[in-house]
């Protein structure tokens, strides 16, 4: 959204500049189609990273949990996203 690209930060530039990707989030449930589904978008520069998460709200646990467990397992593990 563009707040985020209206925020003042030192990573503001590079931010700014980089794209939005694909976040593929994997699903254990969905072995039929591999397991990875397209979950939302994401961008992200230095240790700053926004994602907008698909068919959910702001309680992503509620309406995406597996998603959302997909995305705590990665943050913990200082995995991207």
């Amino acid at each position: 959204p563009a707040w985020t690209l209206a925020l003042d930060w030192r990573g503001k530039d590079g931010f700014n500049a980089a794209t939005e990707r694909a976040f593929i989030a994997h699903d254990p449930l969905l072995s039929d189609k591999g397991g990875d589904i397209d979950a939302g978008v994401v961008r992200s520069f230095d240790n700053f990273a926004f994602m907008r998460v698909y068919d959910a709200g702001h309680m992503v646990p509620m309406n995406q949990p597996a998603v959302s467990l997909d995305l705590i397992n990665r943050f913990l593990a200082n995995e991207s996203f």
